[in-house]
């Protein structure tokens, strides 16, 4: 047996199971942030899903500006919007999140 081999094996694995390390004893990358949510929802919306999340924003009729039902039914199903009457959307929790990552952008 090798005269102090015991103590630096035992510093090696020390080494090597420290925190921020593999178990290899090379140093871990950090893991890359992840994007926002609400900004990845954001860029991923049309443009007429956009339209509709500012009409549901500024309580305008989605119709009279032409923004199909479908669209204004799409967005609620993400849950951006929700309906309060028959024809009146207003902006979820999310849908500000998402309409305040849109303005960033711009």
């Amino acid at each position: 047996m090798v005269s102090g081999l015991g103590t630096d094996a035992q510093d090696h694995r020390a080494v090597c199971l420290a925190p921020g390390r593999a178990s290899d004893g090379h140093a871990l990358m950090a893991k890359p942030a992840k994007p926002d949510a609400a900004a990845t929802i954001a860029k991923s919306l049309t443009a007429r899903e956009k339209v509709a999340l500012f009409c549901a924003a500024a309580d305008i009729d989605h119709a009279a500006v032409g923004v199909l039902a479908s669209v204004m039914h799409s967005i609620e199903i993400r849950g951006l919007i929700s309906r309060e009457h028959a024809s009146r959307y207003a902006l979820t929790d999310d849908g500000r999140a998402v309409l305040r990552a849109m303005l960033s952008d711009l």
